[in-house]
């Protein structure tokens, strides 16, 4: 499921933008749709304080990259993973902040970026660092242009303009008609401001008071990608190529040559050169926008959909191989992307320093396998399973185990070579989940009752589970052995089953933990998460999902919940040490992340996701030094020391001043975690209020120890939409945000 609902993703971002060649009426209807929809789940995922220094680690090809810009010397590239710049003409890329770049406009020693997700951010030392221009823009931005004290935006089907450097914003529509207030991009010259759009080009001569139509001709009233002012033509990208008009846009030309059959993203150039990036990869004019011919001498499947040119070279953004530079005119390219990555992280596993990881591309097409011996500092592709998609990866201290579409594969030189393990009656079964214990090695399947061993590395094997339910995650340590069954919770021989003989006898030892969707051990310690799948109306009711811990190899179990949401989905669990750390799925699978943290002495469970892409995460991994991720937009890694040291104090240890959290998860459904600090005992109110300020509920209303505290809020019961909690502890009072999303 994870893999479809990602390549649909893709696939659909990907045809976003060559679906602009229908009507606009169309495509305005689908643009507001898909605005409104970010706008409600991305609205404040920035308010959450920055502590663990995630970083982004390169890891297979590089990833789409959807805008490109200039300041200076310095190159500018806008993925789903980041903002990356380049230092030195594109040769290496690093990734400076966590937004979305949709576009890139300078204005003196500024650069501000529009983003997908969180309206624009702006950065005054040359790309180092970025901020919000303005915290409560929390929508899509796909144009900036400037004009005297005025910054005009567009995107997300709103026109925009800021008079205070993007502080705050009105929005301006006098004179547009349906479909021009979804902006495609802007530019200004001699004082007016034109902005292409999904119905033509509209023009103000008034900074943004008034508007009207510049173009009249038929095409140009329909989806327009780009606009730009070279010398004194203007021109304007459509899907039927590039219309010109040399006046003003009195009069508009269509240009001769290959152009008229590609759709135009963007247009860059100088009284020289014009060159325009399109779906057939990038032509050139050399008289003012007349005739166009291709240059695509190296240019992937002749893709090259943004441009940006500067003194030394000209750039363009291939839709899925990263960036390209041309230094003669365009008539031959080499790929520069080194550093910006953004495959889909699937899988990660591995023994300490020595890490494997699979991604797949971002259409979910294909899937590659890399491995790393230097904790994920350099990257080798591992070749020899091609062809194959691998479900999960095993490391022991001999052997890397590979669990296929294709059957089980062992490798004895960290993957150098592979050799299949699957004879005799494993060529007939589908396995799900490989553990080693001593010498043997045990595989669970699909199917009830087949559970095989081999003791001899896979060259023979026998059934083990003929009495047993269908097992899936398996977890080994020491001589113990534990399965978790993935039954429907109404079966008398669902449960958790051990094994003391290495595989060979398994027992039920405890009927109540059911459908197990993940486990893992540390010792004698076991954690293991239950997960409820979709349960017919009239069916018995299931038992509610969660995280449990036994400290005494599976005799006695605990509930670890505390901080978590209500019914979680654990999509990926690993413990390393004592610490614990569980990437949750949404109901029923939907959607991948957040990432928690915790540990086996119990400590609530803390959010350790900030810093990371606003994207999703599937897989998790931890050594002595590090933990890492798998998500949307590549593999990442940070410091253990930093996501295991944001804990809550302890013993004497008090908070010095009064403190309300941003909720975690937000956006959430149906239930959030509010956290607040108080250094005093206090009379504490806590409730929540509608957009109106109609109170909704009170949460907390009593008198509270010093100390932080910990309150779930459940909205089942409330619409989607925006609402607001509200505390007031003594004489502080504080109020922030939340988005319910059903």
């Amino acid at each position: 499921m994870k893999k479809l609902i990602h390549s649909l993703c893709a696939f659909l971002t990907k045809q976003f933008q060559v679906i602009r060649k229908i009507s606009y009426h169309t495509i305005a209807q689908c643009n507001n749709i898909i605005a409104n929809t970010f706008v409600i789940v991305t609205i404040l995922l920035f308010a959450v304080q920055l502590d663990a220094q995630w970083k982004q680690l390169e890891v297979g090809p590089p990833g789409q990259v959807w805008s490109l810009g200039k300041m200076g010397n310095f190159i500018f590239a806008g993925t789903v993973a980041g903002i990356y710049r380049s230092t030195d003409q594109g040769k290496s890329w690093t990734n400076m902040a966590s937004y979305f770049g949709k576009c890139f406009a300078v204005k003196g020693t500024q650069i501000f970026a529009g983003t997908q997700y969180n309206g624009i951010v702006c950065s005054a030392d040359s790309g180092k660092t970025w901020q919000m221009t303005d915290t409560s823009l929390h929508r899509e931005i796909d144009a900036i242009a400037f004009e005297g004290n005025y910054i005009f935006a567009g995107g997300g089907a709103v026109m925009l303009r800021s008079s205070d450097d993007g502080s705050s914003w009105e929005t301006i529509q006098n004179g547009l008609q349906y479909g021009q207030t979804t902006v495609t991009g802007m530019v200004v010259t001699e004082g007016k401001i034109l902005a292409s759009t999904f119905a033509g080009v509209v023009v103000s001569t008034d900074d943004g008071d008034n508007w009207s139509t510049l173009v009249g001709t038929g095409q140009a009233n329909q989806v327009t990608n780009c606009v730009a002012v070279i010398d004194s033509t203007v021109l304007v990208g459509w899907a039927g190529g590039i219309i010109r008009s040399p006046d003003d846009g009195r009069s508009w030309y269509d240009p001769q040559g290959y152009i008229k059959t590609a759709t135009i993203f963007s247009i860059a150039g100088d009284s020289l050169r014009i060159y325009a990036g399109t779906t057939d990869g990038v032509h050139v004019s050399t008289d003012d926008g007349v005739t166009w011919i291709p240059v695509n001498n190296g240019l992937p499947g002749e893709q090259g959909w943004y441009l940006t040119k500067n003194e030394m070279n000209l750039f363009a953004a291939d839709g899925d191989f990263g960036v390209y530079a041309s230094s003669d005119s365009g008539f031959s390219w080499a790929q520069t992307s080194q550093g910006i990555s953004g495959w889909t992280g699937e899988y990660l596993a591995g023994n300490e320093s020595n890490i494997f990881a699979t991604i797949s591309s971002p259409t979910g097409g294909s899937q590659l396998l890399y491995h790393s011996t230097d904790n994920g500092n350099s990257w080798i592709q591992d070749t020899s399973l091609h062809g194959t998609w691998i479900q999960s990866i095993t490391v022991t201290d001999s052997y890397v185990y590979a669990i296929t579409n294709s059957g089980i594969f062992a490798s004895s030189d960290n993957g150098d070579n592979w050799s299949a393990i699957n004879g005799g009656i494993m060529d007939t079964v589908y396995p799900v989940s490989l553990a080693e214990s001593n010498s043997n090695l045990i595989v669970a399947t699909q199917e009830p009752g087949i559970l095989f061993l081999s003791s001899d590395n896979g060259i023979s094997w026998i059934n083990v589970g003929k009495n047993l339910p269908r097992m899936g995650p398996l977890a080994a340590a020491d001589n113990y052995l534990f399965a978790g069954n993935e039954g429907d919770w109404t079966s008398s021989n669902d449960g958790i089953y051990q094994s003391t003989d290495n595989g060979l006898n398994w027992s039920l030892i405890n009927d109540t933990l059911i459908n197990i969707s993940s486990i893992a051990m540390s010792g004698s310690s076991i954690i293991a998460a239950r997960y409820v799948p979709p349960f017919p109306v009239g069916s018995p009711l299931p038992p509610p999902s969660g995280v449990f811990l036994s400290k005494d190899n599976g005799e006695t179990w605990k509930t670890l919940m505390t901080g978590l949401p209500i019914n979680p989905h654990v999509n990926s669990l690993t413990i390393h040490g004592k610490n614990i750390f569980v990437v949750l799925s949404g109901a029923y699978g939907n959607y991948s992340g957040p990432i928690y943290s915790s540990n086996l002495d119990g400590q609530p469970w803390t959010p350790i996701g900030q810093g990371l892409p606003i994207a999703a995460i599937y897989s998790v991994f931890a050594n002595d030094s590090s933990v890492f991720v798998g998500s949307d937009v590549g593999i990442w890694r940070v410091p253990i020391s930093d996501v295991t040291a944001i804990r809550e104090p302890k013993g004497s240890v008090l908070p010095d001043s009064y403190k309300l959290e941003q909720n975690y998860p937000n956006p959430f459904n149906p239930t959030t975690i509010i956290k607040y600090s108080l250094p005093q005992e206090s009379k504490v109110t806590l409730r929540i209020y509608d957009i109106l300020g109609r109170k909704i509920e009170t949460l907390v209303n009593k008198h509270q120890l010093a100390g932080i505290h910990i309150v779930e809020f459940n909205g089942s019961h409330l619409a989607s939409g925006i609402y607001f909690y509200r505390i007031q502890a003594g004489n502080f009072i504080d109020t922030k945000k939340l988005v319910l999303i059903k």
